[in-house]
């Protein structure tokens, strides 16, 4: 659906210095500096797949979306969406895939809902019943149903991004691009945002380039992660490579008992040969994977259950620590 090879792409940058002089200079003698945006990379993605471009701000994740869309022309390298490319073949393109920016919307301003889908529809040579099936099942999951006939304009910004999705997917596009798509939305409907995307992909093989700061969805939706640094991929893996790469531990915590005479005590000097990080009442542990450890000291925690371990437990961490170490 989607490959790239040796993509790249800079901006030039006007510098100006501070006073009059530097900018009656730079009307004849303006100097620029070149930020690159996108190094060489290269990535492909294929038919079915959901991909998480996950990134920093100003990683490039944005600028590559673009050059995948056709909006801007890379620089250098290849790129082809559905075997077209997409900055020359740009109609045959856009007729096949969805786009949405969580920063603007897809919409017409002073017009209301439903007739931007029927210019959707008309744009995108839907056929009738097509379009009817689709926005009734679009309608029961975003309740659009009060909206359709309010002007975009006076839509507040998560009822805005709702439609603005439902328009990206009226078409039923083949390849779905979301930049930032939970701007807005409440934790309802990103929970149903979630589930229907997962359907998509599902019913129809509709294949999903994601990029959203929100890791929690990145966990739920994302079967692969392709971690963009400073314009260069870092990482291109599934999920369980990516903590196997850069969270290679679990975490153990204990939580004492409060009013047990002597019970802390008792456990910081069991334990004491362990290390661990006290924190009030819970004592922590970070455990590499494959540990020896690990059973030992699992069973040492066992034993002091009556001096007032009230609880303990393994946890793996979570997606957002293995991002956090990668771009640290």
């Amino acid at each position: 659906m989607i490959e790239a090879r040796e993509l790249e792409k800079a901006y030039m940058i006007p510098e100006m210095g501070d006073g009059w002089r530097s900018w009656w200079a730079s009307l004849f003698h303006r100097q620029y500096r070149r930020h690159q945006a996108v190094s060489p990379l290269s990535f492909t993605v294929q038919a079915g797949e959901i991909a998480g471009l996950v990134g920093p701000n100003g990683a490039g994740k944005s600028t590559l979306i673009k050059m995948l869309t056709g909006i801007i022309r890379p620089d250098a390298g290849e790129v082809r969406v559905l075997g077209l490319d997409p900055f020359e073949r740009r109609r045959e393109v856009c007729r096949q895939i969805g786009v949405v920016f969580g920063q603007r919307s897809n919409l017409w301003w002073d017009l209301p809902v439903q007739e931007s889908f029927y210019l959707v529809k008309d744009l995108y040579r839907i056929p009738s019943a097509q379009f009817t099936e689709t926005l009734t099942q679009l309608g029961a999951v975003f309740a659009l149903d009060e909206l359709l006939d309010q002007p975009v304009r006076t839509l507040s910004l998560g009822q805005r991004m709702r439609c603005t999705l439902a328009a990206a997917l009226l078409p039923r596009p083949k390849l779905l691009f979301l930049d930032e798509p939970t701007i807005g939305l409440d934790i309802v409907s990103v929970g149903k945002l979630v589930q229907m995307l997962k359907d998509v992909n599902a019913t129809q093989q509709v294949t999903l380039l994601i990029t959203s700061h929100d890791l929690t969805v990145m966990e739920q939706l994302c079967q692969r992660l392709l971690l963009l640094d400073r314009g260069r991929l870092i990482f291109d893996g599934g999920v369980t490579a990516a903590v196997q790469r850069y969270a290679c531990y679990k975490k153990l915590r204990l939580t004492v008992r409060p009013g047990i005479a002597g019970g802390q005590e008792r456990i910081r000097e069991e334990l004491a040969g362990f290390g661990g990080e006290w924190q009030n009442e819970t004592l922590e542990w970070i455990i590499a994977e494959g540990n020896p450890q690990e059973q030992v000291l699992l069973q040492q925690v066992r034993n002091l259950s009556e001096a007032g371990v009230a609880d303990y437990y393994l946890e793996k961490p979570t997606l957002q620590e293995v991002i956090r170490n990668a771009f640290a």
